[in-house]
């Protein structure tokens, strides 16, 4: 099986993705903007070929890289990167060469907040109230229909990336007028910020699921710059992994990870904002390792290149799991040495996080579990704790 794997060497722990579809008898295939000489040595070794794209947004570029790899190789069976910022030139490459897996209207319609909610609705998940800001006047229905505050999005948007928070009618008059095409309005949530994350196998079935609770909204900790963290639990809420599940059946997802997002309210009720068809951001396949002793680098491999993760039931959840991102220009009241010491029990994993990562996600990384949620907290408390 040849496998074209898209940015090898970002972000820096996808090498084990290399790795573990080398173990398994794959001929793996990297295209990456980092020069061949400067690849990781441990990332090289698992790489059968490389070819180098200065610029992976050309799209004739990396049409030429593929067919290079082709040239030498044979055809290729999959190509993916598991890479929020590469998945268009995924499909666009899948579509020029005739490799299965998500295409471009797969991705329009997984990019797409209102086509995604649309079909959020169709299997009964509750998703926030939303118009497509075509005018002034369908914005300003809306808020007399919702009220303040609202959120204004760009309908194929990731993340946080230009979404803003309107509160008054003076600043909803300011962002009408200087509002750019391409966007969509919502009411704002009150709630807790969670996550549904996992892997289907080739059938479609779900081999890993996994949920976590983060300390606020993305947009309000790109915005604030202040302490972040999130956690995993060892048991999903029905009412989060009943609608969740649909959701990841209605998009037809197969050898495929997926993050999808949503608000729990006060109430306990649960409403869905988007779905990404790749693996949660950061450390996101680290926590799903260290939450229940599981491989997901492998069990990935393993899907990719047999159909199947090799196990007869998901990995089950031995323990909560924490991701800690603290800042540069936070003064906390131990510096990391001394939390280091203080935690390392229960550490289990302790980085600095890329930059492209570091905004949502804090510059330095403390990642703890712990069988006791109460315990964890103290934990990410002790952490956290400024001067």
């Amino acid at each position: 099986m040849n496998v074209i794997f898209i940015s090898p060497n970002f972000p820096p722990r996808y090498g084990f993705f290399c790795a573990r579809l080398k173990s398994h008898g794959a001929t793996v295939l990297g295209i990456g903007d980092t020069p061949g000489a400067d690849v990781r040595a441990e990332l090289a070794a698992n790489l059968d070929d490389y070819v180098f794209v200065r610029d992976m947004h050309d799209r004739d570029a990396m049409i030429r890289a593929g067919g290079l790899l082709t040239f030498r190789h044979g055809r290729i069976d999959r190509i993916d990167s598991l890479n929020e910022h590469w998945l268009d030139v995924e499909a666009d490459l899948r579509a020029s060469f005739g490799v299965v897996g998500p295409g471009p209207e797969d991705r329009r319609r997984s990019r797409s907040k209102t086509r995604m909610k649309e079909i959020f609705r169709s299997v009964g998940a509750e998703t926030p109230a939303g118009v497509a800001a075509t005018t002034a006047a369908a914005v300003r229905d809306f808020v007399v229909r919702h009220g303040l505050p609202v959120l204004f999005k760009p309908d194929f948007g990731v993340g946080a990336q230009g979404a803003f928070k309107v509160s008054t009618m003076e600043e909803l008059d300011g962002a009408l007028q200087a509002l750019a095409p391409g966007y969509v309005v919502e009411e704002f949530v009150v709630g807790t910020l969670i996550s549904y994350d996992g892997l289907t196998d080739r059938a479609g079935e779900i081999v890993y699921e996994m949920s976590t609770v983060v300390s606020e909204g993305v947009m309000e900790i790109v915005q604030r710059q202040g302490p972040v963290h999130y956690y995993s639990v060892r048991a999903i809420p029905a009412a989060v992994a009943e609608p969740a599940r649909r959701i990841v059946k209605a998009f037809g997802l197969s050898e495929r990870f997926f993050h999808v997002e949503a608000f729990r309210t006060p109430s306990g009720g649960v409403k869905f904002l988007e779905i990404n068809v790749r693996p949660p951001g950061g450390f996101g396949v680290d926590m799903m390792n260290f939450t229940a002793d599981a491989d997901l680098y492998d069990m990935w491999a393993r899907v990719v290149t047999q159909g199947f993760a090799g196990n007869d039931k998901p990995p089950e959840p031995k323990y909560y799991c924490a991701h800690i991102g603290r800042r540069h220009h936070i003064a906390y009241r131990r510096p990391a040495a001394a939390v280091v010491a203080d935690v390392r029990p229960l550490l289990v994993l302790h980085e600095p996080c890329p930059t492209a990562f570091a905004t949502a996600m804090g510059d330095e990384v403390f990642m703890v579990r712990h069988a006791e949620l109460s315990a964890l907290q103290q934990v990410i408390d002790h952490i956290e704790q400024t001067a």
